[in-house]
């Protein structure tokens, strides 16, 4: 792991390793050069590293009166409080730090493929475009645009309180989605809270209040708190939904036009009868629930996919789900938000 920061120098180096609790973050809110805001305060971090064991070390370049000097900071798990730390040394390298990891006990999880590259995109989203941060992980640079599909900013006035909600649509399902991340006001996630709803979508979104820090050990409670807290989370909950269903339905009204364009739509015309229009109501509810596993497939198997949801409707409405399922292989969570078909 690297960061490119101010670095490690020795006297903060022998200062805090090895003191649970000893740490310069505890009366900052920023990082020595003031641009980036800080996480953690507990110096508890740097313990976190040895959940399996084995070994950590810290090489890093600081830089005191005008000179740089390089260190060597080497901790085990088995000692977790004797911490070696080696003697500075001269040297014109670039400032910053490199920790590594060796000698684990168990193989760690959870750090390799696609999962641990989305849960750090949607951590770290609101920061690296506020703060100018730049996360590359296992060569990957951390990039919001490959997978956004759209954003919006939405204000947020609760109490005398002002706040902003940023929601972000994915192109694809993130693991995890469905979040909100309660942050601070320049865009770091302090708790991130799962959200029952998702109309369809997968989401991040982040609420960014200047008070957020303030009531951190709060937040796990945020919505049975009475206080500002309380008031500016279920306002930007409530904001969130309809900013949900809303994208829901210019979503629907978007795919529903494509098919009409291309011919690909089952019903001519206008509904002439009240359990027509009921019909093709559910139709375009179920419909664009299954879209993106439609629109993926070629054009003959798509008019078939859209034809067996048409006379399932019609004909045999309690067949919808098994289509959904068994035909276009949607998955349980998309399932459960399809509608019930009209009798």
């Amino acid at each position: 792991m690297t960061d490119d920061g101010h670095g490690i120098d020795v006297a903060t180096a022998h200062r805090e390793f090895g003191v649970l609790g000893d740490s310069w973050k505890a009366g900052a809110t920023h990082s020595k050069n003031g641009l980036r805001t800080l996480h953690g305060s507990k110096g508890e971090g740097r313990l976190s590293v040895f959940k399996h064991g084995g070994t950590a070390r810290w090489r890093s370049v600081s830089e005191l009166g005008g000179s740089r000097e390089k260190l060597t900071i080497t901790v085990n798990a088995t000692s977790r409080e004797d911490a070696e730390v080696s003697d500075a040394v001269a040297t014109t390298g670039p400032l910053g730090t490199v920790v590594t990891l060796t000698n684990f006990a168990e193989p760690p999880t959870g750090i390799h493929g696609e999962t641990a590259y989305e849960r750090l995109l949607t951590t770290f989203a609101i920061a690296i475009r506020a703060q100018g941060v730049d996360i590359t992980f296992a060569d990957r640079r951390l990039d919001v645009a490959d997978l956004l599909l759209y954003e919006r900013d939405i204000p947020i006035r609760a109490r005398g309180e002002d706040a902003l909600l940023t929601l972000l649509i994915w192109k694809r399902k993130v693991r995890p989605d469905a979040e909100l991340h309660f942050c601070d006001r320049d865009g770091t996630t302090l708790l991130q809270s799962a959200q029952a709803e998702s109309h369809g979508a997968s989401f991040t979104a982040y609420l960014r209040w200047n008070r957020t820090s303030e009531y951190a050990r709060q937040l796990p409670t945020a919505g049975h708190d009475e206080g500002p807290l309380g008031a500016v989370s279920r306002e930007a909950e409530l904001q969130l939904q309809l900013a949900l269903d809303e994208h829901r339905d210019q979503r629907r009204r978007e795919v529903i036009d494509a098919w009409k364009r291309n011919g690909y739509y089952p019903f001519d015309g206008e509904p002439s009868t009240s359990a027509e229009r009921a019909t093709r109501q559910t139709f375009d509810l179920v419909a664009v629930e299954a879209a993106t596993v439609v629109d993926a497939s070629k054009p003959k198997a798509r008019m078939l996919s859209l034809r067996l949801l048409t006379e399932a409707l019609e004909h045999n409405p309690d067949q919808i789900h098994r289509i959904l399922d068994q035909v276009l292989g949607l998955n349980g969570p998309v399932l459960g938000s399809v509608p019930p078909a009209p009798r």
